[in-house]
């Protein structure tokens, strides 16, 4: 179950992550763009299967998961 859990929480975490990251440009671009490309070759298993594990999420609020 636990496994479950953390896989509908992975795309909610890669999301708030490149926010992160999208902010961070303000204190040290250079780091974040590296940061950025770094990951952007893993996001790759974002594909429509694994962000619809989204819905299962138990942080996303009803309201989020709709809009």
């Amino acid at each position: 179950m636990l496994k479950l859990v953390l896989l509908a929480s992975a795309p909610l975490g890669d999301l708030q992550f490149l926010i992160y990251l999208n902010k961070y440009k303000t204190m040290s671009e250079k780091v974040a763009t590296a940061a950025f490309k770094n990951v952007a070759g893993h996001l790759s298993r974002l594909g429509e299967e694994s962000v619809a594990l989204a819905f299962f999420d138990r942080s996303v609020s009803c309201d989020e998961g709709t809009t």
